[in-house]
């Protein structure tokens, strides 16, 4: 080992050399997801039927992962939305994560679609390049997305007569996520939130779209709760009141208004007028 350290050194003196230390029997995971630069939706996670090391353009994968406990998914996808936001990605991105001894280890991330996609798009009947090429394309309301919301409720109804609640389900939680995240309809996505709770009550995303809806109601009902009392220290404050309209005297003796010295310098005999002559 230190002869092949030497021999790199020799090779470019004065310059640093990096040392990889391969990770033996860890997981290897490829995460698809769209980002407009603030917020991101994962596509789908793909786990490795292989342990990390193989080439992803050779390897085997499951969707969606099945040895991976529900923890460490959410630290991937809370990492994949870190790194989007802090690499400003508009659009597709890629991240391949390895798994070894419950530590998560980021392997490389591609800001850019990658050869997963189409697979994945297939898998879960939703067009993600598409939708990408659209936000990067600066589109993010509604109207930008009719022919995919269409597609969306297509696949939904087809699932319901096929008798899959879960696929179902699913595709229409990715629904409610473009409300959410791209187009900041929060009325729409609590509707949905609802739908899903209402007609998916026995998937995982029913039961995520109830906690996420009393999760919304608390914070609604906190953020009401500190405006009722902001409002009441503003009145206890007089904020947002009118200046008072009284009388004073000036040096000559004259009336006038406070009211309307706005925007003037008036000196005022407020001596005289507190203290007497």
């Amino acid at each position: 080992f230190r002869d092949v350290v030497r021999q790199a050194f020799d090779v470019m003196p004065g310059k640093p050399v990096l040392i990889d230390k391969f990770l033996e029997d860890a997981i290897e995971l490829d995460v698809d997801c769209i980002s407009d630069g603030e917020t991101s939706i994962v596509g789908g996670m793909l786990e490795h039927i292989e342990f990390a090391g193989v080439h992803s353009g050779d390897a085997s994968m499951v969707m969606p992962p099945h040895t991976l406990s529900k923890d460490m998914l959410n630290t991937v996808r809370q990492a994949t939305y870190a790194l989007a936001k802090e690499l400003k990605v508009i659009g597709l991105m890629n991240v391949q994560f390895a798994i070894k001894d419950n530590q998560l280890y980021i392997l490389e991330v591609n800001p850019r679609a990658s050869r997963t996609v189409p697979f994945v798009a297939k898998a879960i009947g939703v067009p993600l390049a598409k939708l990408a090429a659209k936000i990067m394309a600066g589109k993010n309301t509604e109207a930008d997305f009719t022919d995919e919301l269409k597609s969306f409720d297509h696949l939904i109804a087809e699932d319901k007569a096929a008798g899959q609640p879960d696929e179902a389900a699913r595709v229409l939680y990715m629904k409610m996520k473009l409300y959410q995240e791209i187009f900041n309809d929060m009325d729409k996505t609590k509707a949905l939130l609802t739908q899903l709770k209402t007609d998916y009550p026995n998937t995982k995303y029913g039961q995520h779209a109830d906690e996420a809806l009393k999760s919304i109601d608390a914070q609604a009902a906190a953020e009401k709760a500190q405006a009722e009392a902001q409002k009441k220290q503003d009145e206890l404050l007089g904020v947002g009141k009118p200046f008072p309209d009284f009388s004073e005297k000036d040096l000559n003796g004259n009336p006038i208004s406070v009211g309307a010295l706005k925007g003037k310098v008036v000196v005022l005999d407020f001596w005289a007028t507190w203290c007497g002559p």
